[in-house]
């Protein structure tokens, strides 16, 4: 693959992903529902289309973020990728998924005529940001300190199960997403909510960086 395409390749996949599983549960609530109005079925594009779109976003972000990281970096290294090339590739993958995703939920829910406020704007793509940063991380530790960090994501793997589950068992019964994304701390303290999730994104991002430096990448 050519390494100029590959991020927004991945990227892509991350987009095309949460948008067909999104698309997939919003077909189902309707089949389910075959008496549903006009109106109800914009209630739901609506709903689907923000807090449940971006939550499957974060999701799928997170599942590649801790596959691409702790299975392809130590190949790509292998093959004579440099650990800046792949840092730097993992960082343009990242903000084009935010981006994809952002755009797409922002464009439906203003084609529905809902208003987007800089709350749900910056915290929407906040979210999506940190989660990719988190599990970035998580996997960087991970390659550094392989056998002590297994339990680690053996846990965060069943965290990510057990909220997956319980948010569709929520959609099932409920028809709405069972966390919905209020942003309840930006909307209090929008300065401090920004600088905050501006803070933990440099500092995650700068040790990823360095104990992914540190790797030691066995062949």
């Amino acid at each position: 693959m050519n390494k100029k395409y590959e991020g927004i390749l991945k990227a892509a996949d991350n987009v095309g992903s949460a948008a067909v599983l999104t698309i997939c549960i919003a077909i189902l609530r309707i089949v389910m529902n075959p008496g549903l109005q006009s109106v109800e079925i914009k209630d739901i594009i609506v709903n689907y289309s923000g807090s449940l779109f971006i939550f499957v976003g974060c999701f799928c972000c997170a599942i590649w973020e801790l596959a691409w990281f702790t299975q392809y970096v130590p190949l790509k290294i292998q093959y004579g990728n440099t650990r800046k090339q792949i840092f730097l590739q993992e960082k343009w993958m990242k903000f084009l998924s935010t981006a994809g995703i952002s755009a797409i939920s922002f464009i439906i829910l203003l084609a529905c005529g809902e208003s987007l406020d800089g709350v749900r704007i910056i915290g929407t793509i906040g979210s999506l940001l940190l989660i990719q940063t988190l599990c970035e991380f998580i996997s960087a530790v991970y390659l550094r300190f392989r056998r002590m960090m297994m339990v680690m994501i053996v846990a965060i793997a069943g965290c990510i199960g057990f909220v997956t589950a319980y948010v569709a068992m929520g959609i099932m019964k409920k028809g709405e997403l069972a966390v919905p994304m209020k942003f309840a701390f930006l909307q209090e303290h929008p300065v401090y909510g920004v600088c905050i999730m501006l803070l933990i994104f440099l500092v995650l991002t700068v040790l990823s960086w360095i104990f992914l430096k540190k790797a030691e990448i066995r062949e």
